[in-house]
């Protein structure tokens, strides 16, 4: 039943109701009396209970003398917060509006919940009115700021249990080639369960017309490269929908740019994701109402796993065994050239290379802490200091005493050695807090956050492996770079020049100033030609990542000496520049700029020996190169692991074709895969990081 509000005057103080129009009834509670006056009181109490989509009338009455100003009516969305002092909508205009009563002693707020398009919290939460300072007037003056509950808001809390896990093998291949027809499956556990909670809560309020799933922001990845393709949600059963990925839901994307070869585009990577072939994905599922209110987004995770290529002999010749990082003792002074003056408080003083920490690299850096006269800090040990990383993405890891950092002192000044080695691209940790416990020192505690960086802005390349052929396409996707807007920013100018053979002879095509063409023998005198169209090498900047087209055997006719004379394009240019070289580049926040190296070796770094992660797989024997270990129609091969392992083969087409318990292969008659991978997994760790393999290339028998 709907009832209309009176507003009941008794001793200069208003009781007042919360009402809503449509329907929906409101409680008769009571708010409990406030410790000191207040500026204003609602009517009925905190009795508001916000759980439909309807419109609602509070009343808030000034109390005492006081009197809202004409200012007050209007918009006073952004006047409805949370407790922790949030607003309660994501949206801060539109949804409430006052009106002032003639006499000025009632602000009549019409809510209109219909209007709300989110709230700033995920489930139900107490709902405060918060007025501004200046919003009442009275006999001394403008009032202060006064927050006063007036109800609750009802709504299921939304919560996601993902198991979302896709895996794909590569074939020994670096990146997951569309030739071999392997894409990312899903397992029939991998789901996510979305659910509402609330008692009592009916499936059939629950409104999904608009709700889906989006891929967002993430650490390692950028939603503009991906094609998504699972943005509906299921129904939903007693308050849960199963949410699952299939194979095709989620992939790289080429962004409109024209490819043909198999080998071509952005295709999956060992080295993206952490930089190990391990992706982790954000979803948000949104767009849910209940009772016509909208329900909060809720973020969920996904991981894909690209795997079945090896990097670490690569990055054993670039870093040798391994990076480590020691520390270095030293007074403040030593470091900095003069020491700060000790003061009344604590003082921390971060020392190390460049503008910040930089927890990517194999130095240590320190931070100082300066303690105030006469204090002794020599006794503070690592157990007295914490050290805690945070993300964008709201990401934290806390460091380990003793093992992530290290103390010393020397009487007046403590020196926190930080040898945390950042080894992964993602998280991408920005912050780092630094807090010290004075009180085992005698003296007061101190704290300092710091803007970090913990990866180095990398590159991953994208298709283009195998057997380069005219028209391949290879894709270069930059991550952690803020200003990437040309790809003359990251590659080298593209260019060509024309040659021809005559009577076993090359030679060049030059021009003079009248454009009037010659042969020449030297090279260096040859007309050069941007290479960089569309017909040539197509060098493209699409969103993060660079596209450049294999051209070979390409030809064009010029005239010389009234003769036309069809030349060949020498292609050169196109590749990646090393980052020193690149101007005016700038990164995200967590990410450094590398500079003394190529985006090459930077991207192989995750696969040192030395931190001993990724996937590395059981060592089988014979292996002669990272794609293919050839044997012939009709011929066998035996096969050996260094463990205890079942043998298995993927993708051979032929029944004959086969390998036993102990690793002999046998190639069968009449075999039509071209390449097929035989496995070895272990008997006693059946993971990924349990499995071996070898890329077997089969290859006709000689002729007798």
């Amino acid at each position: 039943m709907i009832r209309s509000a009176q507003a009941l005057v008794a001793g200069g103080a208003l009781a007042l109701s919360a009402l809503a129009v449509g329907g929906l009834a409101t409680t008769g509670a009571t708010a409990a009396p406030a410790s000191t006056p207040s500026a204003f009181s609602v009517q009925g109490g905190a009795s508001l209970r916000l759980d439909h989509a309807a419109t609602y009338t509070l009343r808030l009455n000034a109390t005492g003398k006081r009197l809202w100003k004409a200012s007050s009516a209007g918009d006073v969305t952004s006047w409805f917060r949370l407790p922790d002092g949030r607003p309660a909508f994501t949206d801060t205009e539109g949804v409430a509006v006052a009106h002032l009563s003639k006499d000025r002693s009632t602000l009549v707020v019409k809510l209109h919940a219909g209007r709300i398009d989110g709230f700033t919290a995920n489930g139900s939460r107490a709902l405060d009115v918060r007025t501004p300072a200046g919003a009442l007037k009275t006999g001394k003056g403008s009032s202060k700021a006064t927050t006063k509950k007036v109800g609750r808001i009802v709504l299921p809390k939304l919560t996601v249990d993902s198991s979302l896990y896709g895996t794909a093998y590569t074939h020994g291949k670096s990146t997951l080639k569309q030739a071999f027809g392997e894409v990312v499956h899903y397992g029939d556990d991998s789901q996510a369960a979305i659910s509402l909670h609330l008692p009592g809560l009916d499936d059939s309020e629950i409104g999904t017309s608009g709700a889906s799933v989006a891929l967002v922001d993430g650490d390692g990845y950028y939603p503009e490269e991906y094609d998504f393709e699972a943005t509906d949600l299921p129904d939903f059963v007693d308050g849960t929908s199963t949410y699952e990925l299939s194979a095709g839901d989620l992939e790289m994307d080429t962004q409109g740019y024209l490819t043909s070869d198999v080998n071509s585009g952005r295709e999956w990577s060992c080295l993206g994701g952490d930089g190990q072939g391990n992706y982790y994905y954000n979803l948000e599922v949104s767009g849910l109402t209940y009772r016509g209110l909208p329900v909060a987004s809720h973020d969920f995770g996904a991981h894909v796993y690209i795997y079945g290529y090896n990097y670490t002999a690569d990055a054993t010749g670039l870093y040798g065994d391994g990076t480590t990082v020691t520390p270095e003792w030293a007074t403040l002074a030593d470091k900095t050239g003069s020491a700060p003056a000790p003061g009344a408080k604590p003082k921390l003083t971060w020392v190390g290379d460049g503008d910040e920490p930089n927890l990517a690299d194999s130095l240590a850096d320190d931070v100082y802490v300066t303690w105030p006269t006469g204090v002794d800090g020599s006794g503070l040990t690592a157990d007295d200091v914490e050290i805690t990383l945070h993300s964008e993405e709201g990401d934290s890891l806390t460091l380990v005493p003793g093992t992530d950092f290290e103390v010393q002192g020397t009487g007046g000044e403590s020196q926190i050695a930080i040898l945390y080695h950042n080894w992964a691209f993602v998280p991408v940790y920005s912050t780092m807090t630094v807090s010290v416990d004075g009180a085992a020192v005698g003296s007061t505690a101190v704290s300092k956050t710091y803007d970090i960086g913990s990866v180095y802005a990398y590159e991953a390349q994208q298709g283009g492996g195998g057997t380069t052929v005219d028209g391949t396409v290879v894709a270069y996707s930059f991550y952690g770079l803020a200003n990437l807007t040309d790809p003359t920013q990251v590659t080298t100018a593209a260019t060509y020049t024309l040659s021809v053979v005559q009577d076993d002879t090359t030679y060049y095509y030059a021009e003079d100033g009248d454009g009037v063409g010659s042969l020449v023998t030297d090279q260096t005198a040859a007309k050069t030609y941007d290479a960089s169209g569309a017909d040539e090498r197509n060098i493209q900047l699409i969103e993060n990542s660079v596209y450049t087209t294999t051209r070979r055997n390409q030809t064009e006719d010029k005239t010389v000496d009234g003769d036309t004379v069809t030349f060949t394009k020498s292609y050169s240019g196109g590749g990646l520049l090393q980052p020193q070289l690149t101007s005016g580049l700038e990164v995200e926040p967590g990410y450094i700029l590398p500079t003394g190296t190529t985006w090459v070796v930077q991207e192989k770094w995750a696969w040192q020996p030395a931190i001993a992660v990724g996937w590395t797989g059981v060592d089988i024997q014979p292996y002669t190169g990272k794609f293919e270990y050839e044997v012939e129609v009709g011929a066998s091969q035996q096969f050996t692991a260094d463990e205890d392992v079942t043998w298995s083969l993927l993708n051979a087409q032929s029944p004959d074709t086969t390998i036993d318990e102990n690793g002999l292969l046998t190639i069968g008659e009449d075999e039509t895969a071209t390449t097929f991978a035989v496995i070895a997994t272990s008997t006693t760790d059946d993971s990924e990081e349990g499995v071996g393999t070898v890329n077997v290339k089969v290859v006709a028998a000689p002729t007798p």
